[in-house]
Formats: C-alpha cells, sequence, structure tokens
C-alpha cells in the first residue's frame, strides 16, 4: 500500500523530553516527514527557511525566544508555512498573541497522539484545530469585549453554525458529522468566513464576530 505525499513538518521545542516525543510520534506517522528538530526559537529562524516546512509544531514557552515573536518571524520567513502552537496551560494573553501572530492552531501539551496527527492534517488542510480548552477560554474572553469592527459583517445561518462549533473545539470532520455536510463544505465555509471578517484563524473568527454581542449558538441543523 503507498502511503500519500509526505506532509513536511518541524518541531520548535526546547523541552528535551516532550521534544523528542514528538519527534518520535511525526517519524512513526505514515504520510508524515520529520525535516526539522529546533532546540531554539533562534535555531529555527535559521534553519527553517532552508527545510521549509509545510507545518511547525511551537512551543510557546521558549525560553530564548517568546512564542508569539517566534510565530510572526517565521510566517515573516515562511509566508506559506503553517504553525501549530504547544502550550502546557492556557493563558488567554498567549493564546491571542499566538493567533494574532499567525498560529492557525492551539493544542495543550497533554493531547493524545492521534489528537496531535490530526491537527497536522487539519491546519495543513485549511482547517484551524483549537483544543477545546482554548476554545473555551477564547469564547469566555469574547463574551467581555467590547463591540467591535465585525458589527456591519453579516455571516449566513450556517456560517454562523459552522463557527460557533469551531469556537466549541470541534475538528472540521466533526463539525461536517454534526451539520451533515462533508468536510470539504465545512473547508469551504470555513474559507468565506475567514474572507469576510478579514481573519486568518478560527479564533480571531470567533472573537471578531461574536464579541460584539452576547449572542446563543446557531440551532443544529
Amino acid at each position: 500500500m503507498n502511503h500519500p505525499t509526505h506532509l513536511n513538518i518541524a518541531i520548535v521545542d526546547d523541552n528535551g523530553a516532550a521534544c523528542d516525543g514528538m519527534a518520535t510520534l511525526v517519524r512513526m506517522a505514515p504520510g508524515h516527514h520529520l525535516v526539522s528538530v529546533c532546540k531554539s526559537g533562534r535555531t529555527a529562524l535559521a534553519e527553517l527557511p532552508r527545510t521549509r516546512p509545510a507545518v511547525i509544531l511551537l512551543e510557546m514557552n521558549l525560553r530564548d525566544l517568546p512564542g508569539a515573536e517566534c510565530i510572526r518571524r517565521l510566517r515573516q520567513l515562511l509566508p506559506g508555512v503553517e504553525i501549530i502552537a504547544i502550550t502546557d496551560r492556557p493563558e488567554l494573553p498567549h493564546i491571542l498573541a499566538a493567533m494574532a501572530a499567525g498560529a492557525h492552531g492551539y493544542l495543550l501539551r497533554d493531547s493524545s497522539p492521534q489528537r496531535v496527527l490530526e491537527a497536522i492534517r487539519e491546519v495543513a488542510a485549511g482547517g484551524a484545530p483549537l483544543a477545546p480548552a482554548i476554545a473555551r477560554c477564547l469564547v469566555e474572553q469574547l463574551y467581555q469585549d467590547k463591540p467591535g469592527a465585525a458589527e456591519s459583517v453579516r455571516l449566513s445561518r450556517r456560517e454562523e453554525q459552522v463557527l460557533w462549533r469551531l469556537a466549541d473545539g470541534l475538528r472540521t470532520k466533526e463539525v461536517g458529522t454534526v451539520l451533515n455536510v462533508s468536510t470539504y463544505t465545512v473547508q469551504t465555509h470555513v474559507r468565506n468566513i475567514y474572507a469576510k471578517l478579514g481573519v486568518r484563524s478560527a479564533a480571531e473568527a470567533v472573537a471578531c464576530y461574536y464579541r460584539r454581542e452576547r449572542r446563543n449558538p446557531p440551532p443544529p441543523g
């Protein structure tokens, strides 16, 4: 049986044991090719433009460089790269900083191996994987925010349904199952939502659209 085209992955993590475990996971996964393991943010900035990964797993609490700053610089060096931030704890300032810098996913360190691999594939396909605890943290914050620039933007009923379920931490495939549509259809809705709101991640979209008022989630189906 042939494996799919390799997806090039890089890891940026200065936590030795955790980094080694993540590297082993990626190496063993069919269809994934580990091109770089960087033990510091500055090493990543020097090495990754050469190895050109498609997806980067990046620890937010790097000792030599703030995680958000590392993400921002990597996005400048590799405009098309997808970055998933990894953290031990869902602290709102770090989450918002990572999303603003260009991360399209956010996972907790204790995510299962299966969830990590799913997130890699999801973000590579245009999705925005969020750990449920991260999504809840964002939703709680957006209810406290003042009305924003999204006040004049109107999403369709289906787009609202998709956006709310992403905020609940559901993966693209799970959203499709809940709404009884294909994964491709969900991804199309996500792209349309991003275009309407002028954002690049699910977290940004949720905060931008729902912070203007305390809304109830759209009805299912």
